[in-house]
């Protein structure tokens, strides 16, 4: 197994060009700006790491699980201030929903996560079985 395995996974509950139209768009079924946060995956001879930007969230508002072969990183949405009379707002906190099928070669009892900076670093650990061994050759 390896880490191209390690995908996104989006059910499909629509027709794929309604799938597709979304993605483009960047627009949610509803008409609103969907959020997605952007992922790096790299691998090394151990550990699959997973890093998500997640800025404005922090390790209280993100939820991790793992059921099957599916991780799922979730939160709610940030709680504002509605008070607040602002003449200027860009910035938004939006929920988001983001799911990985994980390769067979995972073990998912060892998954760590860590919060600093606004990025969510999770460690996937490799099974002993899928790390590489060396096999030594003796002498007859």
């Amino acid at each position: 197994e390896n880490m191209k395995q390690l995908v996104n996974y989006m059910p499909r509950r629509f027709s794929l060009m309604d799938e597709w139209d979304r993605l483009l768009s960047g627009i949610n079924t509803r008409g609103h700006a969907s959020y997605r946060p952007v992922v790096d995956i790299h691998e090394d001879e151990n550990h699959y790491v997973l890093e998500a930007e997640l800025p404005g969230f922090d390790e209280t508002n993100v939820d991790i699980t793992v059921a099957d072969n599916l991780l799922t990183v979730a939160s709610k949405a940030a709680e504002t201030d509605e008070t607040k009379d602002y003449v200027v707002r860009e910035r938004r906190t939006h929920a988001f929903t983001r799911s990985f099928v994980l390769p067979k070669d995972v073990d998912r009892e060892s998954i760590s996560a860590a919060f600093a900076n606004g990025i969510l670093t999770l460690e996937l650990a490799k099974t002993p079985e899928a790390k590489p061994r060396k096999i030594e050759i003796k002498r007859k």
